[in-house]
């Protein structure tokens, strides 16, 4: 009896044991599986996480372009020396940082006007080329039409006229020289005796030359004095600012001024 009590405690150690599996690995030998994600794994590895941008080289070069704008004709020069035009379009390429300094030059008969798109009013321009560049030079034809008003007051026959109202001059090309008709309004009538206005009235001037040189110009007005046997003529000296053009008179007994805008 006392044989089988011992036979079955071995037997119940025994079957408490584990059960031979094998050799376990050396520890160093093992590569656990990295479960990190995006940026940390990255730079478990020693490389440099991205972003997605991609950095573009820098620029050699920026180009310039200036557009000749209005119903004039003429060029713009640069400094440094670079732009070339071709028909209304000026082209150039200048170093990154580049200073340019752009002068207008309006053929004969033309005026400029102002600058547009990076450049502003009508003094110098010299834009910074930090990245490509549009200019636009605005070039004015004399030739046109002009409108506004005037005031003239002179001593005649002993009396004082004050002549005052609208006038419009219409200017045109003749080759390389330039001529004008015009017409007024407010010329005074008065009578020679007693000065007492009678009425006021129109005038219309013929084809006449004009002179342009720059933007000066000057000339005369020999206006056809509606409802009388005469003429009054209106000389002038006058300065086209823009699409302004005015001016003053250039007679002895004549006193006031005219401004006009191009049509």
């Amino acid at each position: 009896m006392r044989s089988f009590v011992t036979a079955a405690l071995a037997l119940s150690v025994a079957g408490c044991a584990p059960a031979p599996i094998g050799d376990y690995p050396e520890e160093e030998s093992v590569k656990l599986p990295d479960r990190r994600s995006g940026d940390d794994a990255d730079d478990a590895d020693g490389e440099e996480p991205s972003d997605g941008t991609v950095t573009q080289p820098a620029a050699s070069t920026f180009t310039l372009t200036v557009t000749l704008g209005g119903d004039g004709a003429g060029a713009v020069t640069s400094t440094p020396g670079g732009l070339t035009c071709q028909g209304k379009t000026c082209t150039g390429s200048f170093a990154p940082g580049t200073a340019v300094t752009i002068v207008p030059t309006p053929a004969a008969g033309s005026i400029f006007v102002g600058w547009g798109g990076a450049c502003d009013g009508t003094s110098s321009c010299a834009p910074v080329l930090d990245k490509d560049v549009a200019v636009t030079a605005d070039l004015e034809s004399f030739a046109g039409t002009w409108s506004g008003t005037y005031t003239n007051t002179r001593q005649a026959f002993g009396c004082t006229f004050n002549n005052a109202g609208t006038m419009t001059i219409t200017v045109a090309a003749d080759g390389a020289a330039f001529s004008n008709t015009g017409s007024v309004t407010g010329l005074e009538l008065r009578q020679q005796s007693s000065c007492n206005l009678v009425r006021t009235t129109t005038g219309t001037s013929p084809k006449e030359a004009v002179t342009l040189t720059g933007n000066a110009t000057s000339g005369t007005w020999t206006f056809a004095v509606q409802g009388v046997s005469g003429t009054l003529a209106f000389p002038y000296t006058g300065t086209v600012t823009g699409k302004k053009l005015s001016g003053s008179w250039t007679c002895p007994t004549c006193v006031g001024s005219f401004t006009l805008t191009k049509q």
